[in-house]
């Protein structure tokens, strides 16, 4: 870097200290090369050294985001809320969901099959349908963020859950139905999961996902998966566009484009963009927002104000039911600051979109899809089975990411799995009738891993054992020293 860029990210004492550091630690390599017999001294001088500062660092040296108590809090009041979700399903498979999540592994944190997770050993294809579909994701990882109906539909997610009077405003879909409350925890039930596996069209294999809006995307699952004809969300144009502290490189579309920033070093000058959205008609809306380096979105409509952390940098938002004949502004700051460099990001790619959500079409969507289900009758940590009364031929689909390892068997023939959704989701071409299905996991490689390391114990037995033998054979025998023999003595004289 440049004696700019360094100046900017240290002051003149921590680069006068660093100088001053690298200097000492020249001088004792060059004692080390100068004297080798003393190189044990020297290393041990530096092992005090570096047990010191990361003693130092580790005390004081990381700043707290949060306390250890917001993550415990909830702990004994989760494990009611888990007994009264379990006893509704009688032991059965469920998933269940915060409407605003904790942290992104909520399910590790409470123990409850979540939808949301965070791996680096996610499949990337089940990422990029998260995030296709308008869940706030990553390549490791992606949140179950209060997302539409189908979305809830499509994973499953039996039950959602509201933490009340933590800033979030209250649980405001009416999609949901309020069962229970324990404690400060309100428990909901999504009337629309599909459970784990439904039937669709054919042509769901044919499921555009990549390259496309998330509304697009859930459009088009609704044509090709339940041959609906009717569009669930309906885009609304945006009128006016009004970048801060950017400026706009290239604009696919009104409210698609990339941005440059000018100074990403002056943390002074926060990035932002404000686009503007005319709402005409009384409705329910959705608003998709994406950035680079974008941390957090306000819009405001009317006397409404709401102000959201973007913690993947892009999110599906519920706006609710807004009457028409009012501007929408929304405004996405890009100041996600890059640690290691203490600056902006130098640029990238922004992206909104409203749109208009009808009901009427996913109920219609949902009774198409609900009519045949699988019910499940076992499952385990690495199998699932149960029976489906497909009413037509399709395609049943698993909301199960579609990775190597899983072996599916219909009516105990083993059948080949149809990827869904770019390969990301399990799906089955059933016939009409009833099936029993049934799906196993096995580790792919686990058999050749388990030979590879047995064969490395007798490799390394077989070694240790040679070079025992080697050893015994080398090493020199001392020659037996004779014993002296004389004449005994008398039982007199030896006393």
């Amino acid at each position: 870097p440049s004696m700019r860029e360094l100046q900017r990210l240290y002051t003149d004492q921590e680069l006068i200290a660093n100088g001053v550091l690298l200097a000492g630690y020249l001088l004792l390599l060059l004692l080390i090369w100068a004297n080798p017999k003393r190189s044990a001294v020297v290393f041990a001088l530096l092992l005090c050294v570096t047990a010191g500062e990361c003693l130092y660092a580790g005390i004081n040296g990381f700043e707290k985001q949060s306390d250890r108590a917001e993550y415990t809090a909830n702990l004994e009041t989760m494990d009611k809320v888990i007994d009264y979700m379990d006893s509704r399903e009688d032991g059965g498979f469920y998933r269940a969901e915060f409407r605003r999540f904790t942290t992104t592994n909520d399910g590790a944190l409470y123990h409850y099959h979540g939808a949301g997770i965070f791996s680096s050993l996610l499949p990337g294809s089940t990422a990029d349908l998260a995030e296709a579909l308008g869940l706030a994701a990553h390549s490791t990882s992606f949140r179950y963020y209060d997302p539409p109906p189908l979305i809830g539909s499509l994973f499953n997610v039996k039950y959602v859950m509201e933490k009340t009077g933590d800033g979030n405003g209250g649980m405001q879909n009416p999609f949901y139905q309020y069962l229970h409350t324990e404690g400060n925890i309100e428990i909901y039930e999504n009337p629309g999961a599909l459970g784990m596996g439904f039937l669709a069209d054919e042509s769901v294999k044919n499921w555009k996902v990549l390259d496309s809006t998330p509304f697009q995307v859930q459009n088009d699952f609704a044509v090709k998966a339940a041959g609906l004809e009717e569009a669930m969300f309906t885009n609304v144009p945006a009128a006016t566009l009004a970048p801060e502290n950017i400026s706009i490189n290239a604009q696919q579309a009104p409210s698609r484009f990339s941005f440059r920033v000018p100074d990403p070093y002056d943390l002074e000058k926060v990035p932002a963009i404000t686009i503007v959205f005319p709402v005409e008609e009384d409705g329910y809306y959705f608003l998709w927002a994406a950035g680079d380096g974008a941390n957090r979105l306000m819009y405001r409509y009317g006397n409404m104000l709401q102000d959201r952390e973007m913690s993947a940098s892009n999110g599906l938002i519920d706006l609710g039911w807004l009457p028409g004949g009012a501007e929408l502004a929304v405004q996405l700051r890009l100041a996600d600051i890059i640690c290691e460099k203490n600056k902006y990001v130098d640029g990238g790619d922004v992206s909104f979109f409203l749109a208009a959500y009808r009901q009427e079409v996913f109920q219609e969507m949902h009774g198409v899809l609900s009519a045949s289900t699988w019910q499940l009758t076992g499952w385990g940590d690495t199998w699932l089975e149960g029976d489906i009364d497909a009413d037509r031929e399709g395609v049943m689909i698993v909301s199960v990411p579609n990775e190597k390892g899983w072996r599916a068997f219909v009516d105990g023939a083993e059948m080949e799995i149809t990827g869904v959704g770019a390969d990301s989701l399990i799906g089955l071409e059933l016939a009409q009738g009833r099936h029993t299905v049934r799906l196993e996991f096995h580790l792919p490689g686990l058999a050749a891993g388990i030979a590879l390391s047995a064969l490395s114990l007798c490799g390394a037995a077989a070694y240790h054992l040679a070079l025992k033998r080697r050893r015994r054979r080398e090493s020199p025998v001392e020659p037996a020293q004779p014993v002296e023999t004389g004449t005994p003595l008398a039982c007199s004289e030896a006393k």
